[in-house]
This record gives C-alpha cells, structure tokens and sequence, in this order.
C-alpha cells in the first residue's frame, strides 16, 4: 500500500516539474516557431524561413525610393550648348527683296563683334572658306556665313543664281560698311578679278574710315601675311608687308 502510494506521489512530482518548464507567452525567452507570409499567394523566397530582415520574403522586391532633384550639367554634347542650326533658304527672285536685306543688315552689328573675316577664291578645286572659318578661331574672328548663323540662325545661300549672288554682295558690303578697327582675309591661288572681294568689299572697306587694316592671313599658319589696305603703316601695320597688287 505504502509503495502504491510513493509510485503516485512520483509521478504527480514529475507532472508538476514538466509544468514549470514549459515558457508562457509572458515568458520573454519565449519565441514563437516563425512562418514567413506569402507574398499575394506566391510563396516564400529562399531563405524566408530565417526571421532577420535579410530573410525577409519582401527584400526581394523593387526598393522604393523618394523621388530626388538631380542637376544635369550641360555638356558640349547636350543641346544647350550645341552649335546653332541655320536654314539656308531656297532663293527665288524676290529673295533679294528689302525685307531679306532688311533682316541681314539687322543681323550684321554695327560695328561687328567680333572681327570680320572676309575670303575669296579657292585652293585648287577647294573653296577657302574653310580656312577662314579655322582661322577664325585664332584670331577671335568670324565670317559674315559665321555671323549670320549665330545672331539671325540664317545660312547664306551657296548657290549661284542672280538671286544669291545679290544676296551676297549686298550682305558682303554691309559686312564691309560695318566693320571698324581690323579687318581679316583669306584668299586662294585663285581669286576671280570680278568676284565680290575686289569689286565690293575691298572698295567699301577702303572707303569706311573707321577700318585702320585689312590683314590678310596665311593660309596654313593663320598668322599675318600682308595688308591690302593700312593708312597708317606704323601705326597700325608694324612689321607686316604690303601686299603686291593684282
């Protein structure tokens, strides 16, 4: 009887410790087993099982990100800062009217800023323009084709009907009446003895009395090569010769 009830009071011993052992949820070393949600019915990514933040089911999806200001700097390639685009225009007879000169003349400053360049002829089959727009660059310079495109975005026509040779000669004298200071030419091997530079624009510049030098510029240096035209040699042409005459 005795041992009947040692064997009852054990077992009610053991229960009770078990009991004791068990964490409650109030018990703070107590986790309970973690399932990771599904994310719209699909399930876990590899590794959802593990509770961290790297774990996460969600770290799989796009980040959100606020929306942020970003400055762009304009670059020689980006449209701010892109040469200017002309339209060379389709010349009829009335193209040469006063309201296309009207327009040239007003996009030609008095006085021009910066040097005129003038150009005639050409080098072989080759017009010369093309030097004179790379000699531009050294001697802060520009062409009337060069100045036209960047204050009127307007390209001179390179055609020759009556109507741009009109155009051209009237262009190539204000060109001429505008100028003050300084002047610059290029001329080829070849430079036709009727053409504009020395029957309009030679003569206008030598008639504006507010040109001091017209400076012809070497073709392959773009440095000083002789004048065509220097009231005042010591003044204003020292060290440079006087160009033979045609």
């Amino acid at each position: 009887m005795l041992s009947s009830r040692l064997v009852v009071f054990s077992m009610l011993f053991v229960m009770l410790g078990v009991a004791n052992a068990l964490p409650t949820e109030n018990d703070a070393a107590y986790k309970p087993s973690y399932k990771p949600p599904t994310v719209d019915g699909l399930a876990p990514a590899p590794g959802a099982s593990d509770p961290s933040p790297e774990g996460h089911p969600y770290r799989h999806s796009p980040p959100v990100h606020s929306p942020t200001k970003t400055t762009v700097t304009p670059t020689a390639a980006s449209p701010t800062l892109a040469a200017p685009t002309c339209t060379q225009p389709t010349l009829s007879a009335n193209e040469a009217s006063w309201s296309n000169r009207t327009f040239i003349e007003a996009n030609l400053p008095n006085p021009l800023t910066p040097t005129p360049i003038f150009w005639s002829g050409t080098v072989g089959t080759q017009s010369v323009v093309s030097i004179a727009e790379r000699c531009s660059t050294t001697v802060s310079g520009a062409t009337v084709g060069m100045m036209m495109c960047t204050n009127g975005r307007f390209t001179m026509p390179n055609t020759t009907t009556p109507a741009a040779n009109a155009l051209w000669n009237f262009a190539s004298e204000v060109f001429a009446n505008h100028t003050s200071g300084r002047a610059y030419t290029v001329l080829g091997t070849t430079v036709n003895p009727n053409g504009t530079w020395r029957q309009i624009e030679l003569p206008a510049l030598k008639r504006n009395t507010r040109v001091t030098s017209v400076i012809q510029l070497d073709r392959t240096t773009c440095g000083n090569e002789c004048y065509w035209w220097c009231p005042n040699p010591a003044r204003d042409c020292a060290g440079i010769r006087a160009c033979p005459e045609p």
